[in-house]
Parts: structure tokens; sequence; C-alpha cells
């Protein structure tokens, strides 16, 4: 019989989920760090706790509505845990989806030291209202 990794080392399954979840939770503030510094360097003197709580705001929402779509997606498509007929359509379907942030990228200053005046853009303003607003 096969065994598992868990049962050779005579871990517990509890113990197993639960470095499971610690490890994803690390790593997710980890990947979140660069779009936190980029935001704290570019907004205003003495509003970076405000700007701190709108990235993890937008990010909470954002983390909403991916998972909605993704389960209209799946069932869209039709995928189960007894049917993956249709998986590599759904791969293809949510690894195009990412690439649409791309779209966003000129919003992003080119470097930090542009001047204050220039990095205010109506686009960019808009388009985080539209974001907060749409995940609502």
């Amino acid at each position: 019989p096969w065994e598992t990794l868990t049962e050779q080392w005579h871990l517990p399954n509890f113990a197993f989920a639960l470095g499971d979840d610690v490890i994803m939770a690390t790593a997710q503030q980890l990947l979140n760090m660069p779009i936190l510094i980029l935001m704290a360097r570019l907004c205003p003197a003495g509003a970076e706790g405000t700007v701190y709580a709108l990235v993890t705001s937008i990010q909470g929402v954002g983390g909403t509505v991916g998972g909605v779509f993704s389960k209209v997606a799946t069932q869209s498509f039709e995928v189960t845990n007894v049917n993956f007929s249709r998986i590599w359509e759904l791969t293809v379907l949510t690894s195009s989806a990412k690439m649409i942030c791309l779209l966003l990228l000129p919003l992003v200053p080119r470097n930090i030291t542009d001047n204050q005046d220039e990095r205010k853009s109506p686009w960019s303003g808009l388009t985080i209202c539209a974001l907060f607003v749409g995940g609502l």
C-alpha cells in the first residue's frame, strides 16, 4: 500500500494542513511587499497608514471578486472534482486573465523622483475607484 509522506514522517494530517496554511500566508505577504513598498514611496508624506489601509482593502475586495469569478468560470467550464475534461480551457482562461493587469501598467510612474504634480492623474484615481466600487 502507498504511504503518504506525512505517514512516513509520522506527522498528523492536522499539523500538515496547519503548516501549509502558515506557509501560504507567509508567501502571500511576501508577494504583497513590492506593491506596498511602491505605494509607500509614492504616497504623500504622513499618509502612509491611509494608503496602506486603502491598498489592503482593495486587495481584500479583489480576493473576494476573484473567488466569485473563479467559481463562475469553473462552473461554466463544468470542471468538477471528477470531471477534468475541460480543465485545460480553464487554465488558459485564468492564465490569460492575469495579463489584464498589464493594461494598468501605464499608471505606474517611471521613477520615484517624478514631480508630485506629474504623478497626480485623474485616470489613476478613477481606476482605483472603479475597481473598488466594481468589487462591491
